[in-house]
């Protein structure tokens, strides 16, 4: 599997840089290397027999690694009725921040060290987010807006959006 050191969102978007495959910045640089993305998380995870209830969080993560996951032609890996193709698969493994909100301000912020690495799907990556030390703790500056947001389809129709 080749790893990748930055990509570019599609359409002239954010420059995403993977932490351990560029050169090592000091702490005060601009670093490109912190993302945010949503993600849908059941409420009742931690009760057994509760039917899962999902609501949205956005999440900020360090991006660790760019993994290029090619996927060979098959037919389990299509539609029915298409012509199997080769594929590639664009993977992020990240660090989660342990972020909490100042109820004062909004802002999320974190302190060190970072949590374990997680594989997630590149495409879910919505934006390059900013940070500033600030005392004891890193604040997250994220200026990314209300229009990068995700949104999630229930029961696969785009009728049916929550």
């Amino acid at each position: 599997m080749d790893t990748w050191a930055r990509v570019q969102r599609d359409g002239g978007g954010d420059l995403m840089r993977a932490a351990k495959a560029s050169k090592p910045q000091r702490r005060q640089l601009r670093d490109n290397t912190f993302i945010k993305y949503d993600v849908l998380v059941d409420i009742h995870a931690h009760r057994r027999n509760c039917r899962p209830e999902f609501e949205s969080r956005s999440l900020y993560d360090q991006l660790q690694y760019i993994l290029v996951c090619p996927l060979p032609a098959h037919r389990k890996l299509t539609y029915p009725n298409e012509q199997p193709q080769a594929q590639t698969l664009l993977l992020a493994a990240v660090r989660q921040c342990n972020t909490t909100v100042d109820a004062k301000t909004s802002i999320p912020h974190y302190t060190d060290p970072l949590a374990a690495l997680e594989v997630i799907d590149l495409a879910s990556i919505q934006a390059v987010v900013g940070r500033i030390w600030n005392r004891k703790c890193w604040a997250i500056l994220d200026r990314s807006g209300e229009l990068a947001r995700a949104q999630y389809v229930v029961g696969g129709s785009e009728g049916d959006m929550e």
